[in-house]
């Protein structure tokens, strides 16, 4: 066969002969362009994931930040001094009565001046266990009973330490929150309990914005149901939770999109970052152009790989 193509070959004319040499160097070029370029692509699509997984991990971070603010709330109401002293002073006098009635005023009071110093809890509910129950702050509604009881048993289960339960489709905001423990004296008696709600959905489209790959659509959800979607009617198929990070080439609303996503070791919960692939570019300042037409660029892509030999 081999004898045969060099037969036809040195029996061809010259301007033929030449055609041909041309053809299969236009071709073994095609074919090597066409490589470089797929590679590229795909090197891209590593370095894409690599800086958007750099931007989720820190988002994903300062989330957490702001869940700990909550905690920390929870925290400094329950060891607060003065607090500790109302609550001290509500069981010397009787139920109802006009000094009671002050005390509480103080102790409502006390625990409004922490709750303003954040925005992201909506309310506090203080409860003995028996008869008294108030809340402070914007009523988001009431808990179901069964969470509401569920929660105060685990926190003298916990004996002080924090709880929380993460949104949920039929209540879509953070219940939280810790006995308080009589302090002064070492008794650790009990003196209430504490149940913060807050709205993270609110707090993840403000920060939401931050996040720098143009036109994005964030999801944050965890095994009880969705926690934030920034679009409500359509919704991609989303990582199962048993996954913890990684990225999808995925078709979103008629386009190719890329998709990463990275699951809290902290909460438990799943953040998903979505984004035009189109668009190539991570930064909305700084944008991959959408045609790789120059070559220079290949170039530098693959020598970054130690690939430079498919182009040289």
């Amino acid at each position: 066969m081999k004898n045969r193509w060099l037969k036809y070959f040195k029996n061809l004319k010259l301007a033929r002969k030449m055609m041909t040499v041309y053809m299969v160097f236009a071709g073994i070029s095609c074919v090597i362009s066409i490589v470089a370029l797929q590679v590229s692509l795909s090197i891209y699509d590593e370095k894409l994931y690599e800086k958007s997984q750099q931007e989720l991990d820190f988002f994903t971070q300062e989330v957490n930040e702001n869940l700990k603010e909550i905690e920390n709330l929870s925290y400094s109401i329950a060891t607060n001094t003065d607090v500790q002293e109302q609550l001290s002073a509500l069981a010397e006098v009787p139920y109802l009565s006009g000094k009671y009635s002050y005390q509480m005023y103080r102790l409502r009071s006390l625990i409004l001046n922490e709750l303003n110093a954040h925005p992201v809890v909506k309310n506090v509910m203080y409860t003995d266990g028996k008869q008294v129950e108030f809340k402070v702050g914007i009523d988001y509604g009431s808990v179901e009973d069964d969470v509401y009881k569920n929660m105060l048993k685990e926190f003298k289960e916990v004996r002080g330490g924090y709880i929380s339960y993460p949104p949920t489709e039929d209540y879509p905001y953070l219940l939280s929150g810790r006995d308080i423990l009589k302090i002064k004296d070492s008794s650790l008696d009990y003196l209430g309990s504490l149940i913060l709600t807050s709205d993270v959905g609110d707090m993840l489209a403000k920060k939401s914005g931050d996040l720098e790959a143009a036109h994005s659509t964030l999801f944050a959800y965890s095994q009880n149901g969705f926690i934030y979607k920034e679009n409500e009617q359509n919704i991609p198929e989303l990582p199962p939770m048993k996954e913890t990070k990684g990225y999808r080439i995925v078709q979103y609303q008629g386009r190719k999109s890329f998709l990463c996503y990275q699951k809290s070791e902290t909460t438990g919960w799943m953040y998903v970052n979505l984004f035009p692939y189109s668009e190539r570019g991570y930064n909305k300042k700084h944008k991959i152009p959408r045609r790789l037409g120059n070559m220079s660029k290949v170039q530098v892509l693959l020598k970054e790989k130690g690939l430079e030999v498919l182009i040289t």
